[in-house]
């Protein structure tokens, strides 16, 4: 949350045309992608590409 007086007065100049909207700090449904890489990390958290070997 800004809590920046100058901000609020600028939003106050502006607000026949400003429209301020609070959301919560983490909103994952308001985001599908987090859900989609959460599923994505876990599946390829395991996985070894064959043919793959560390360097000498």
């Amino acid at each position: 949350m800004h809590l920046d007086q100058r901000l609020a007065d600028s939003a106050e100049e502006h607000r026949e045309w400003l429209r301020i909207v609070q959301i919560p700090t983490y909103a994952p449904e308001l985001n599908p992608a987090k859900g989609v890489w959460s599923l994505l990390k876990r599946t390829i958290a395991n996985f070894v590409a064959p043919g793959l070997r560390n360097p000498p």
